[in-house]
């Protein structure tokens, strides 16, 4: 898929983010400058498992923004 292979360079991030405990999740979290202007702060810290939610729901923001790049991509190619 166009340019996720750049984003998620090491596709073992999220994995890291399973192992971690709550209060390493937003120190692996690879997309904090992009997120910053989301409310703040983004990861509450209260459990591990709200933390992650909120992760894998910025992952999925992010990887939907590539896709939609893809479809463009697509279209605008023919």
């Amino acid at each position: 898929m166009f340019g996720l292979h750049y984003i998620f360079s090491q596709p073992s991030e999220m994995c890291a983010l399973q192992r971690a405990r709550v209060e390493k999740i937003q120190e692996l979290f690879p997309f904090t400058r992009f997120f910053e202007n989301a409310p703040q702060p983004v990861f509450k810290g209260r459990t591990f498992e709200e933390d992650f939610d909120i992760a894998e729901g910025c992952f999925r923001h992010v990887k939907k923004i590539f896709t939609q790049l893809e479809v463009t991509r697509t279209i605008l190619s023919h």
